[in-house]
């Protein structure tokens, strides 16, 4: 015996309230469970290391990565998008950069730092005439 058409959209209702009920405490929540494990690895105050899990550490290196896109906004992004063939998107870029640390002590660390953001986009001048007058 097939269920009637009513009591199928009385199972669909239910089934939809029920996924939309696991609102954003739930997953919260779910994270703070899978993530206490982790307590475990933790070392008591005093530890050896002076707050670092091993020892305090020589070197550092950060490595950092990223989508830089201006807003476009300005004279210089009008002028360009005006008379070359530019659109808003040909001026995002990635970009990365990679710091180096050595403690030298206590307090005191030497930094080098180097990145790079750029963005290469052919275009050309829009009312360009050649010497046809093309």
């Amino acid at each position: 015996m097939r269920p009637s058409s009513s009591t199928h959209a009385r199972r669909n209702v239910a089934c939809a309230t029920r996924s939309a009920s696991f609102s954003a405490a739930h997953w919260w929540l779910l994270l703070a469970l899978a993530a206490s494990p982790l307590t475990v690895f933790a070392q008591p105050a005093g530890a050896v290391g002076d707050g670092f899990a091993f020892r305090r550490p020589v070197v550092s290196l950060t490595v950092r990565g990223g989508y830089d896109r201006p807003f476009g906004n300005g004279e210089i992004f009008d002028f360009a998008r005006k008379n070359l063939t530019l659109s808003a998107n040909d001026f995002a870029a990635t970009g990365y950069q990679i710091d180096i640390g050595i403690r030298i002590s206590d307090r005191t660390e030497i930094m080098i730092t180097g990145g790079d953001a750029s963005r290469t986009s052919g275009s050309e001048f829009r009312d360009f005439i050649d010497n046809n007058d093309q």
